[in-house]
């Protein structure tokens, strides 16, 4: 880069000596042969104006059948600095970088070929400039690069992202990103954001930042989701990526907290960890805790679905479609077993009533013929029960079941006395909750799903 700018102060100089309009196609030759020279590949340069103070290139190309286009560069500097191999600085305007995976590594267009390092090895995008000495080689105090563009393509889906970025050199190296929303889409699910801000300052070979998301909003998102807020902390350096944040919604009824791990080096280690996620659902809440979600592999995740103050008469609706009524509330864990395909399974776990109340169920929820289930259901039609829990696990086979206990009486059967009733939720009301159940979705919605799934089957 040293070598590019004192060729600068040569033209400057000859051309405000000599007026030589006519030499700058040599200039531009001459630019390009030495950024290819350092890795890049058919590189093109387009020089519109060069003075004492500053130099104008427009169209500067990088790249084969699809180059990236610097479309508007900008460079302000002193006679002094351009003898000193320095510019003031560099601006950079109406760049649209596109970036995609491809078989595990990230590429952006016009930069396939671009390697670094003794052996022609490494991705210069990731040598992050993190000590004095590396600072010290960067040859202009402040860049700027504004109305431009990222596009992020990969098997996650789509992230667009507008670029307005200013960096300084001294006294602290510095970096500030602000800019309006980004998007994120993967399959029909949208995400969009309002004011995105980051802020970075280099500290002891490591960029620390904090960063925020305004307005948060997901279009055909598995459940309906508030608008959220988003804020944290970020720290990179040559090796690592670290992010950590929190989202809630106005009211914090919604609100999660996570962190993200991203090593260049290691790609195939990123994951995405949920420290603390909560909602409301079914008048209480449920949340989740330290689920660890790799962006690699294959195997299922396993979580714990707390249950908090979930109205007993909500949740039998939706298992059982209005046909059982109930009072009281549930609390408990639900141990999950998520796929990457998106099922998920239901592994033993418990709910349990957190103060007597009643359950009523209709005869023909109760299958059997004899006298004994002809009193339970009797019992059931309305039972005031002491305790009630709710138990999940799996047969022999491989497939839920559902086994609701309960203690209490109904005062117009058995003379009113006490009764313990163990009731196993099969055919239809346990067609309600097979295979997926509660987690971070209504059930009815994911009924429907399964229905749909059934009927194409």
């Amino acid at each position: 880069m040293k070598k590019i700018i004192i060729a600068f102060l040569f033209f400057v100089l000859a051309a405000t000596a000599f007026g030589l309009v006519a030499g700058t196609p040599l200039l531009e030759k001459r630019i390009a042969a030495m950024l290819e020279a350092k890795g890049l590949e058919n590189v093109s340069v387009s020089i519109a104006h060069i003075g004492l103070r500053g130099a104008a290139l427009r169209g500067v190309t990088i790249g084969g059948a699809t180059p990236l286009v610097l479309k508007d560069v900008d460079v302000i500097y002193s006679l002094d600095d351009l003898r000193r191999g320095k510019l003031d600085e560099l601006a950079l305007r109406r760049v649209d970088f596109e970036i995609r995976q491809d078989n595990g590594r990230w590429i952006i267009t016009g930069l396939e070929g671009w390697k670094t390092g003794a052996e022609g090895k490494g991705n210069p995008l990731l040598s992050l400039p993190v000590t004095p000495e590396q600072i010290s080689l960067i040859p202009f105090e402040r860049l700027r690069l504004e109305e431009s563009a990222m596009t992020v393509t990969g098997g996650q889906g789509i992230l667009s992202v507008p670029l307005n970025v200013t960096w300084k050199k001294s006294p602290v190296p510095e970096a500030v990103y602000e800019t309006g929303g980004m998007t994120y889409k993967h399959k029909k699910l949208q995400i969009a954001t309002g004011a995105v801000s980051l802020k970075t300052a280099l500290t002891e070979g490591i960029w620390h930042g904090n960063w925020t998301l305004a307005d948060i909003a997901m279009r055909d998102a598995p459940l309906p989701v508030p608008v959220l807020q988003g804020g944290g902390t970020l720290a990179v350096d040559t090796t690592h990526i670290g992010v950590k944040g929190t989202l809630k919604s106005d009211d914090g009824s919604w609100q999660a907290g996570f962190t993200m791990d991203y090593s260049p080096e290691k790609p195939a280690d990123t994951a995405l960890t949920i420290t603390q996620a909560a909602m409301p659902w079914k008048e209480g809440r449920i949340a989740v805790r330290n689920v660890k979600i790799p962006f690699a592999g294959k195997e299922p995740l396993k979580v714990n679905l707390e249950v908090a103050h979930v109205s007993l008469a909500e949740l039998m609706q939706s298992l059982t479609g209005d046909r059982v009524s109930a009072t009281g509330t549930v609390s408990g864990i639900l141990p999950l077993l998520v796929g990457r395909d998106g099922k998920i399974k239901v592994l033993e776990g418990s709910l349990k009533a957190e103060a007597p109340g009643t359950i009523a169920m209709p005869p023909e929820t109760i299958p059997g013929d004899n006298e004994q289930v002809a009193l339970v259901r009797q019992v059931l039609e309305d039972l005031r029960y002491s305790t009630l829990s709710i138990a999940t696990n799996e047969d022999e086979s491989g497939n839920l079941t559902v086994l609701m206990t309960l203690k209490g009486n109904n005062p117009k059967v058995y003379e009113g006395r006490a009764v313990k009733l163990n009731v196993n939720l099969t055919g239809d009301v346990l067609e309600f909750i097979q295979k997926n159940i509660l987690f971070l979705a209504s059930p009815e919605t994911l009924l429907k799903q399964e229905q749909k799934d059934n009927e194409e089957n």
